[in-house]
């Protein structure tokens, strides 16, 4: 089956390297995502919300307001318990209870898919250095326009409904 994979792998970078004139972002990263899904068998969201909960550490604790408001201590125990409403303490604990209640009908790609854009979404901010010219909830309320594009194409291409969590219907994304 593995061989299966890298042989499909093989055969879609061949026919992408063949298009010379593709320039349509959103197809590329599709096929992108659609290739990782096929050599990445067993997806972990868990560890992909607990690596994003790390990045905003990083982007917050510099943040202008950190040492002010949150006396500089923005460590793993005051974020848990901010970004879940004082109940949780850890990161496992915060993705969790997060994974089950905001994804409770996805597959673990699609989950995974998603807690990554958030990830790169404090990641850009920290490579742009734009922590620190934002306070804490600044930095916090941007993550939906942030990440809305990344996760729209992570559910394009697990062909899955987009999650909207302030709307009372969801939208189903059609592949082109």
């Amino acid at each position: 089956m593995r061989n299966y994979l890298y042989l499909l792998l093989c055969v879609c970078l061949t026919f992408h390297c063949s298009q010379k004139n593709e320039d349509d972002y959103y197809d590329l990263y599709s096929q992108r995502v659609l290739l990782e899904v096929f050599v990445n068998q067993n997806p972990d969201p868990q560890a992909s919300c607990v690596a994003a909960m790390q990045a905003a550490e990083t982007c917050l604790g510099n943040a202008s307001d950190a040492v002010s408001t949150y006396g500089g201590s923005l460590g793993e125990t005051t974020l848990a318990a901010l970004f879940s409403g004082s109940s949780s303490f850890t990161y496992a604990e915060y993705c969790t209870s997060k994974l089950e209640s905001s994804y409770p009908k996805f597959t673990d790609t699609a989950k995974k898919c998603s807690e990554d854009c958030i990830e790169k979404y404090w990641s850009d901010l920290n490579t742009a250095n734009t922590c620190q010219n934002k306070t804490v909830t600044d930095n916090i309320s941007g993550i939906a326009d942030g990440v809305s594009t990344c996760n729209t194409n992570c559910f394009r291409t697990t062909d899955e409904e987009i999650p909207y969590q302030n709307q009372k219907e969801s939208k189903k994304v059609e592949l082109p």
